[in-house]
Formats: C-alpha cells, structure tokens, sequence
C-alpha cells in the first residue's frame, strides 16, 4: 500500500473541501511519485486559497500556482505559491500564466473551477498543451484524464 502523504501533515490547518470530503483519499496514491520533486501544480480555482498552501506543504520542492476569476481578498500566496487572477475559459491568460509560472510546462494541474462539463471540456484542450508530458490533468470530481506520457501509477488510477 502506497504512503499516505496527507497523513504527515496537520490537515484540520487547512481551509479546504479537499480535506473536508476526503478528497486526499484519492489524491494520495496518484501524487505520491512527485512528493520529492519540483513539481510545477497549477489549480484552477482556488476559492479561499487553503488547498494552495495545502500543495505547498505536501509538495515541499514545489512550485504551486493558483487561479481564479476572483482571487481572495484575505489571501496571502507566501513562500512557493503564485496567483493570477482571470477566467478559465481565457485561452490567453491561460498561456499567459503557463508563460510565466512555468515555461516548461506544469507537472500536475488540478481543475476545481467551475464544474461546467463545457468550460471544463474547453480548458482540458488548452491545459494539454501547456501541461509537460510527465504527468496529466485531474479533474476534480468527474474522474481523471491524462496526457502525454505518463507513470504506471497515473495510468491505473484513471
């Protein structure tokens, strides 16, 4: 059985639904082989910005990067976390955030935006392009998809 990544740190220090409905149940066993990377994570929205702080702390080499139509007011990004406020389905901003977070491209984007099959359907073919090829694009209760080349570990789960 896979370790747990959640269970080291202090969930209940976390202002996020991804605690509250065992979201990290599913996350855990897909995000345990980039623990001890670098890894560039975008999610896309970010509501009150604890699950930002959530990845900083569960990817401790990681560079995370949040966006949202409305960033928080009482959010503070802090040390490795980055913010850009903009609309989703702006193909524009969407290579504009990808340009300057991470130019070579994310290693894991995590969609819990607008819960839209559309705008979610639309955004999925833009994030595959500026996703890197090591691993794919979650979304957020509607299953998983994945592009380019990816783990053993990914490629079960979906």
């Amino acid at each position: 059985m896979p370790k747990m990544r959640s269970k080291q740190l202090n969930l209940d220090s976390y202002n996020t639904d991804k605690v509250t409905y065992g979201y990290l149940d599913v996350y855990d066993p897909i995000l345990l082989p980039w623990v001890g990377n670098e890894v560039k994570l975008l999610e896309i929205g970010i509501y009150q910005g604890g699950s930002l702080e959530l990845w900083r702390d569960y990817f401790p080499l990681g560079t995370i990067i949040g966006i949202d139509v409305k960033l928080p007011k009482h959010f503070v990004p802090g040390e490795r976390i980055q913010t850009f406020e903009g609309n989703q389905s702006d193909e524009q901003f969407l290579s504009e955030v990808a340009n300057r977070a991470a130019p070579d491209g994310f290693d894991i984007i995590i969609d819990d935006a607008s819960h839209i099959g559309e705008v979610t359907k639309k955004r999925f073919g833009v994030c595959s392009i500026i996703t890197s090829s090591r691993v794919g694009y979650m979304r957020l209760r509607t299953g998983a998809r994945a592009t380019g080349m990816i783990s053993p570990t990914v490629k079960d789960s979906i």
